[in-house]
């Protein structure tokens, strides 16, 4: 194999394995979701913050690698190539995958929000019923009827 191959090969294998610790994430992300666990929420998502920083620093050794591939990509052996075709597959999958993860908990939160507005109008509407009835029973007096027998 050529050390162009190797090291793109080595890339692409760095990348893939930041994708499984963002799925790994992502998962304890949507269970912390599930579970309105908040403050453990922030912690996860900073901590896949920094792993996507990671992933996207331009100046990476292996980002350029990685960049180089399309123009490398016809140089290499077929073996090489097709290796290197079956590694980058697999990594574009799995990042796939961390995107339909990434949805499904963009989902569950939209639906939380959406059941917090609901309870927070429900409150608001209650408050001010009693708040009205509070002002009538405070501003009238009450009349009563006695009955004498």
């Amino acid at each position: 194999m050529s050390l162009v191959a190797k090291e793109i090969l080595h890339a692409a294998e760095i990348r893939q394995n930041y994708g499984i610790e963002l799925i790994k994430l992502s998962q304890s992300q949507r269970n912390l979701i599930e579970s309105g666990q908040y403050s453990q929420l922030i912690e996860t998502l900073q901590h896949k913050q920094c792993i996507l920083d990671r992933l996207h620093d331009s100046t990476s050794p292996n980002n350029q690698r990685l960049k180089e591939w399309p123009r490398v990509r016809q140089t290499l052996s077929p073996n090489d190539r097709s290796l290197v075709e079956s590694k980058l597959s697999e990594v574009e999958q799995l990042f796939s995958e961390l995107a339909q993860e990434e949805t499904h908990c963009q989902e569950l939160l939209m639906a939380q929000r959406d059941q917090t507005a609901i309870q927070l109008k429900k409150l608001s509407q209650n408050s001010n019923v009693r708040a009205a009835y509070q002002a009538m029973v405070s501003s009238e007096p009450a009349s009563r009827i006695d009955i004498v027998k």
